[in-house]
């Protein structure tokens, strides 16, 4: 994949690997916060509640703490 430099973050992906970087880590930035504390990160969950199942951004530790 070719970055023109009008991208910042990660692309989300519908497979396995559900996001990929598609910068450089000298231009990369975080461009999303988690839900439950609002910190910087890059990590993508599905929503715990069942029915509800969303894709959410959540720190790691957070995720797992809110289980």
């Amino acid at each position: 994949m070719h970055n023109d430099g009008n991208r910042l973050g990660n692309l989300y992906t519908f497979d396995g690997r559900v996001s990929c970087d598609v910068v450089d880590d000298s231009i990369r930035q975080t461009v999303s916060n988690c839900i439950y504390t609002d910190v910087p990160t890059d990590n993508c969950e599905n929503c715990r509640y069942s029915p509800c199942n969303a894709r959410i951004i959540a720190d790691p530790k957070e995720y797992r703490k809110h289980f």
